[in-house]
This record gives C-alpha cells, sequence and structure tokens, in this order.
C-alpha cells in the first residue's frame, strides 16, 4: 500500500515540474523594430545613419607639403690674397680619437618597479649613454632588464654599457 502513495507522489511532482518548466521556459515576446531601437539608444548605441552624417567626408586626399625654409648660409671672411701663407687662416682637423673617459660623476637612481626602457631614457638624457633604445634592447636580449636594483648609484661619464650595467644590476 505504501507503494501507492509514492507512485501518486511521484506523479505529482513530476506533473508539477512539467508546468513550472512550461511556465519558465517560455520565450519572451519577440521585440519589434522600434522597441529594439528605443532600446539600443538608451544603452547608448547610435544608428548607422547618424554616425554617417556626423563624419565629414574631406573632399579628396590633399597633400600639405612643409613650406620650404632657406638653408641659412655661412658668414665668409675676406681672405688677403696678398699676405703670407703661414697668416691665412686654416681649420684644424676634428680629432678622431675616442673621447676621454671624465673624471665627472653622475648620482643615478633606480626607483622600485621602475622599467628598464625607463631607466635607459633617464641614462641617455644624463649624459651616460649614447642611445637608450639601443641599451633597453641590450638589456632585454641579455636578460639584465630582470636584474635591476633599485637604489642610487655613483657612475662616471664615459663608462661602457657593460660597466654601468654590472653596476646597476650588482653583478661585478
Amino acid at each position: 500500500m505504501r507503494l501507492k502513495y509514492y507512485l501518486k507522489g511521484l506523479g505529482i511532482g513530476m506533473i508539477i515540474a512539467a508546468l513550472l518548466m512550461g511556465i519558465a521556459g517560455r520565450e519572451p515576446s519577440a521585440m519589434t523594430d522600434e522597441e529594439i531601437k528605443i532600446r539600443a539608444k538608451e544603452l547608448g548605441m547610435v544608428e548607422q545613419k547618424t554616425l554617417a552624417d556626423a563624419i565629414k567626408p574631406t573632399e579628396g586626399p590633399t597633400e600639405t607639403k612643409p613650406p620650404v625654409t632657406p638653408a641659412p648660409q655661412e658668414e665668409t671672411k675676406p681672405v688677403d690674397t696678398n699676405a703670407p701663407i703661414e697668416e691665412i687662416p686654416t681649420e684644424e682637423p676634428a680629432s678622431t680619437d675616442e673621447p676621454s673617459i671624465s673624471s665627472e660623476v653622475i648620482e643615478f637612481e633606480i626607483f622600485k618597479g621602475e622599467s628598464s626602457d625607463s631607466i635607459s631614457n633617464r641614462l641617455e638624457e644624463q649624459g651616460l649613454i649614447e642611445n637608450g633604445g639601443i641599451y633597453n634592447s641590450y638589456l632585454c636580449s641579455n636578460g639584465y632588464d630582470r636584474k635591476l636594483h633599485f637604489g642610487t648609484y655613483q657612475l662616471k661619464v664615459g663608462m661602457s654599457e657593460e660597466e654601468i650595467t654590472k653596476i646597476i644590476t650588482r653583478t661585478r
């Protein structure tokens, strides 16, 4: 007799579950085009026609050329052709020697969390290296960009990039 009550309870549960699923599973009524447009405007969307009207087309491609400015001319001093050869001013050739290492010491600080790109650019700004981009590539390609230590360093003008790297990575 108990089986009879179990089966009735199971049947009633299935009917209630089917009714609930039927009610919950209904698709919402389809929105009309006007309702969609209104809802889209509420969400901040713009119609394509409105967007196209807002953008003004340009009248063909236009090329703008920078104004041509004449190059400044150097002042020339007249040369006395009657003067002896020793008195004619001559320019001395520029020296091709490597720049000598200066004894000027610059205090350079690396801040906690600072990127290698930022450090390279500041080293270039302070005249310690020639090109910050190339130096940053050097740091990254050799894995030094992950070994930089924050702190204050005494760097001499004219040091090689390798020497600077050894100091700021503390890999002496």
